[in-house]
């Protein structure tokens, strides 16, 4: 744009200098360099005696044209003239003839500013994503066109901001790679419009710490059996940690397998940082099991640690499908069936049988049947009385 100042009316007294306009070259970004024309009409005036000023910086003419008589003319450019928008620039004439000096507000483009901060989201152990939104005159400083975007960043504690990439107007969101894991950042958003200084001021930022690193596998794992339905696991924290533990992830599984039981599953036990220990408990007795502990931090699980164990040996199973008939006036038949688990070879079945109605009256508690050639069943005949209902209890042997 044009910016003139005219005085080609004014009068010439005694030859005195009279300054005809001033004129800005072209609009620019603000902070770059512009052109101004400043023409005069006086008597006896050098083309050093005109200068141009802007705020506090002076600039010497760059090439001049003088007039001849009577028009006495003087026409000085200055060049490279660096203003923002609505700087004063003063057009001052001292000669011997005398002096005089007028000014005008020079116009400038205002390099565009987001006024809102970016967000981070997807934070990793050595990654962020960072997004923002696109430059709206209505919310933001600044004059368009936007041309691109850069992302800037720095570690918190080296509060030096530096440039990690650019992206064009229609991108609003990057991914910001190669951090260091457990480290605070810093992000900004420096906005262009187009020209040379086209780019304004970093808009606010925001901060956020990326994720810890995995931790190395926990140490000293151990694991015995505390009875035929439990195992304790102890194990101490990992040598080197990067940053501090979040806690242990236990595993089990069934390592051995029985057609007389069926596969036990189980969820994963999270405990905090400060327990080394954990009881498992509702287990399978003669069963081996592997155990896996882990130790974990806010950027994942480390590496697992793994140990065996058994758990302690207990008796069979009771048998099945029993069942008690009267055989005579005096006599009871009991029948069964082998137990569904052995734990072991059955050498034998125990029994022991009641009055119902009087369960303190135990008849006989002690009914070892060892002789199994016969098959499974056994005749039961001391103590019982005719028209009396018997309670009979049977376990089996290894």
């Amino acid at each position: 744009m044009l910016i003139t100042e005219d005085y080609n009316n004014a009068s010439l007294e005694n030859g005195d200098p009279i300054i005809n306009s001033i004129e800005q070259h072209s609009k620019s970004n603000a902070g770059q360099a512009t052109g101004f024309k400043c023409t005069v009409q006086g008597n006896v005036i050098n083309a050093e005696d005109i200068t141009l000023t802007t705020l506090k910086q002076s600039y010497t003419y760059s090439n001049s044209n003088e007039g001849t008589h009577p028009d006495y003319i003087m026409t000085n450019t200055f060049d490279g003239v660096v203003v923002r928008d609505d700087d004063v620039v003063t057009c001052h004439v001292d000669a011997l003839a005398g002096e005089t000096d007028y000014y005008i507000e020079a116009e400038a483009f205002t390099q565009p500013v987001l006024s809102n901060a970016p967000r981070l989201d997807d934070i990793d152990i050595t990654k962020m994503t960072v997004t923002w939104d696109a430059w709206n005159d209505s919310v933001d400083s600044g004059e368009g066109p936007i041309t691109k975007y850069e992302v800037w960043y720095t570690r918190v504690d080296e509060n030096e901001f530096q440039l990690y990439d650019e992206c064009d107007n229609t991108t609003t969101t990057m991914t910001v790679s190669g951090l260091q894991s457990n480290a605070a950042y810093c992000f900004a958003i420096k906005t262009y419009r187009p020209g040379e200084g086209g780019g304004g001021g970093l808009s606010p930022n925001v901060t956020n710490t990326t994720l810890c690193s995995t931790p190395n596998i926990v140490t000293n794992i151990e694991a015995s059996a505390v009875s035929a339905f439990s195992i304790n696991v102890t194990w101490s924290e990992p040598i080197l940690k990067e940053c501090p533990l979040e806690g242990y992830e236990v595993k089990y599984r069934q390592s051995t397998y029985y057609e007389c039981r069926p596969l036990q599953l189980f969820d994963p036990v999270i405990l905090p940082s400060t327990v080394t220990e954990y009881i498992i408990i509702d287990l399978y007795p003669d069963t081996e099991y592997n155990v896996t502990v882990s130790a974990f931090t806010n950027g994942g699980s480390g590496e697992e640690a793994n140990v065996i164990q058994n758990t302690h040996l207990t008796g069979p199973s009771i048998p099945k499908n029993v069942n008690v008939m009267g055989t005579s006036e005096t006599s009871l038949n009991v029948t069964w069936q082998e137990p569904t688990c052995h734990n072991g070879e059955i050498i034998g079945y125990r029994f022991a049988y009641w009055e119902t109605e009087n369960s303190n009256r135990i008849l006989n508690d002690s009914v070892l049947v060892e002789d199994l050639d016969e098959g499974l069943h056994y005749e039961l005949q001391y103590g019982l009385t005719h028209t009396t209902t018997y309670t009979v209890q049977a376990c089996s042997l290894t």
